[in-house]
């Protein structure tokens, strides 16, 4: 029996650039991707929970575009989450555990 995955079932090849758009569902498959490409860059143009980076994942906070390309030109891990900033309402404790670059 063969199992389909996400880049399978989405036709997703190296190189490619994903957007996800809709309501709901967008992180998760956005994850997903993630445990299943070997160098990927997670961003998001709306707000998420922080999230706690696992094996091969790590936080990079960039001001500005330059920045960001900066620190994606050799990047510290294999597969970045990459945000603008740490948003107000964070957690504390979850973000001493992230870490997090260029702060």
């Amino acid at each position: 029996m063969h199992h389909l995955t996400l880049t399978s079932a989405l036709s997703i090849f190296p190189g490619d650039i994903v957007s996800l758009v809709g309501a709901g569902g967008k992180t998760s498959t956005a994850l997903g991707l993630l445990d299943e490409l070997a160098w990927a860059v997670f961003t998001t143009t709306t707000k998420i929970m922080e999230p706690i980076p696992r094996s091969g994942e790590c936080l990079i906070l960039a001001q500005t575009p330059d920045a960001a390309r900066e620190a994606l030109a050799d990047p510290p891990c294999p597969k970045p989450f990459l945000a603008h900033r740490r948003l107000q309402e964070a957690d504390p404790a979850l973000a001493a555990r992230a870490g997090g670059l260029n702060e």
